[in-house]
């Protein structure tokens, strides 16, 4: 008996595949997203602030890592809580992670007080709180030479087309907002960032911020980054560069984003699960 050897799958073929894994996804976000805006209210203040607190290190230690910087879990909590740098360490890595407490917390602020301005207003402020402490003069600033990306083959634009970019970043996300998933819109910012690459150095942090400000200002939950998932994060990032050229979406990444807020949602609801909130857990 003769086996029909089964031909491999197009491109469309794999991309409309890609295209559903991801909605289930984003229904499952959704889905949780409902359960979680019922619950979430009854949270009590301090409950609220332990919360916030808990974030703001796993954020700032993530993020931090991501890029090179040495402080554990442990020692970034003991150094935002305590204020206590930990030995052995060098003083740009604690400063980065006072910075990047810093702009988390105006972050928040931005979200929760309705204080968010055009995406070019936001991104400065968010890289002067960062920078501020690590190279002031260009805390908030864009960029006047060139930069190279360590392990990529990607240039970035010339410095001199930041601004207009920017401009264009500004439009671009206000049009997409109208019709793009949130989650989708969220990933957007992050990799238009990136592409821009607008500053000296910051700009991946600065970029993971701006895309959680998107989330959580549509009510989904704050991702973190592990370093564990470093070269995931980095390969999802790279193959998509110039997704804004091409037919297809960024999909690799609209996947590796929506796996972090999957797992970000499930984190949370065990939360609510263990203070009463819940009485199970969608797995």
């Amino acid at each position: 008996m003769l086996l029909r050897r089964t031909p491999l799958a197009g491109p469309y073929q794999r991309c409309n595949m890609a295209n559903d894994a991801l909605n289930d996804k984003l229904k499952a976000i959704d889905s949780n997203r409902s359960i979680i805006l019922r619950r979430q209210d009854a949270f009590l203040p301090f409950e609220s602030r332990r919360l916030d607190n808990y974030y703001r290190i796993e954020l700032t230690y993530t993020s931090n890592a991501i890029e090179g910087n040495t402080m554990s879990r442990v020692e970034t909590k003991i150094l935002l809580e305590d204020g206590v740098t930990p030995e052995g360490k060098k003083t740009w890595e604690a400063r980065e992670a006072l910075g990047h407490s810093d702009a988390f917390s105006l972050m928040l602020e931005m979200v929760r007080h309705g204080r968010i301005d055009t995406i070019t207003a936001t991104v400065l402020k968010l890289h002067s709180l960062f920078y501020r402490m690590i190279d002031w003069e260009n805390a908030g600033v864009f960029r006047d030479g060139p930069v190279y990306l360590a392990g990529s083959a990607r240039v970035p634009p010339k410095a001199s087309l930041a601004p207009e970019m920017m401009i264009e970043f500004d439009k671009e996300f206000n049009e997409k907002s109208q019709y793009l998933h949130p989650l989708k819109l969220a990933a957007f910012a992050h990799l238009r960032l990136v592409n821009i690459h607008p500053f000296v150095d910051g700009n991946g942090r600065v970029a993971r911020l701006l895309m959680n400000l998107v989330l959580l200002k549509n009510n989904y939950q704050l991702v973190s980054i592990s370093p564990e998932d470093r070269e995931k994060y980095i390969k999802s990032i790279e193959a998509t560069h110039n997704f804004e050229l091409e037919a297809s979406e960024p999909m690799l990444f609209y996947h590796f984003i929506a796996d972090c807020e999957l797992k970000s949602q499930k984190h949370l609801m065990r939360v609510l699960e263990r203070v009463g909130q819940l009485d199970t857990v969608n797995n």
